[in-house]
């Protein structure tokens, strides 16, 4: 028996009606460290967290959500990575570096029946990397850049958060496929340096000191192709104006929305129409049996150097409701990670 101690993070209650979410809504709590694997089980250490916009839609009490939502007084869950302690599998050995879709603890049994996605990891590459530019969010800019935009040497893209851990590879993979030019939203001068420095933006503007309006009007006199939306609200308004006839709009999150105070009613709507516009909406679980095919080219592109992760990383487990939190004041620069 360990004499380690076991912990782990419960949804303690939903947030109050039209608040925004604070740490009131985390529990940290002991719990006992597993027993041993039985069959078909692995015993898991939980290596890295990732804490991510969408699970503020997760905390919601009977809204709509797209992803399972939390359940008062259980674990949170999702994208972890861990390193096998003991295993009653075969196919796993204890120091195999895995990831998958687990609960916030330290410590826990996996039936690999019960979680089929399990992945193991190539031991040469950092693990929280695959929560963040070689994972979710990479994948979140790679299908629907393949998909949806209609990319050409001719495109002019622009995105919002582009300092994210999203908008980052957006960035990233745009220039990969070649695109005319890229420009991004941040909130700071620091932001907006690791956009263009990491993101491989052409450009970036901030939104808090600039005139979008005006800037985008500089940046793009023609207009633009495609607008890739991680920020939703008055953003999208102002874009909505500039966009091509016949443009694309990738629509992958509305972080600005999320929070009740952040609420904001778009005005020019019909411009969808006049303009014949493009809205795709996704999730990227839409893709799930194409992961495979996706992850080995965003690998092969990270050994080649044209995806360089970029990563927030906060230590410690008790470190979790500061970097959820984080999220929503703009703290991260890339992927915000808790190193357990």
């Amino acid at each position: 028996m360990s004499t380690e101690k076991n912990f782990e993070w419960a949804f303690a209650k939903h947030p109050a009606p039209n608040a925004d979410v604070d740490e009131q809504v985390f529990s940290l709590r002991e719990i006992e460290y597993p027993t041993a694997p039985s069959e078909g089980q692995v015993l898991l250490r939980a290596t890295y967290i990732s804490v991510d916009p969408y699970m503020r839609i997760r905390m919601n009490d009977g809204g709509d959500s797209y992803f399972q939502p939390f359940e008062v007084n259980k674990a949170f869950n999702g994208g972890v990575t861990a390193e096998v302690v003991a295993s009653n599998a075969p196919e796993y050995q204890p120091g195999d570096k895995v990831i998958g879709f687990l609960s916030w603890k330290k410590f826990q049994l996996v039936s690999l029946n019960e979680h089929k996605e399990l992945l193991k990891l190539p031991n040469d590459i950092t693990s929280s990397y695959f929560l963040g530019s070689l994972g979710m969010p990479a994948l979140s800019a790679y299908f629907p850049l393949t998909e949806y935009a209609q990319l050409t040497p001719e495109s002019t893209v622009f995105v919002s958060g582009a300092s994210g851990a999203v908008g980052l590879s957006v960035g990233q993979l745009s220039k990969v496929f070649g695109v005319k030019k890229i420009v991004g939203s941040a909130s700071s001068a620091e932001k907006l340096k690791l956009a263009k420095e990491v993101g491989r933006y052409d450009d970036a503007i901030n939104y808090r000191t600039e005139d979008l309006d005006k800037a985008l009007s500089q940046q793009f006199p023609d207009g633009i192709d495609v607008y890739w939306d991680n920020v939703g609200g008055s953003t999208l308004e102002t874009v909505l104006k500039h966009m091509r006839n016949k443009g694309r709009i990738i629509c992958c999150g509305a972080i600005s929305q999320y929070n009740p105070s952040g609420e904001y009613g778009v005005k020019n709507l019909f411009l969808i129409v006049s303009k014949r516009l493009s809205l795709h909406g996704f999730i990227v679980s839409d893709w799930a049996d194409r992961y495979p095919e996706a992850n080995k080219k965003l690998v092969q592109w990270y050994y080649d150097g044209k995806i360089v992760p970029h990563e927030t990383v906060l230590e410690g487990f008790e470190s979790v409701p500061k970097a959820f939190l984080g999220l929503f004041k703009g703290d991260n620069q890339g992927k915000m990670i808790i190193k357990v």
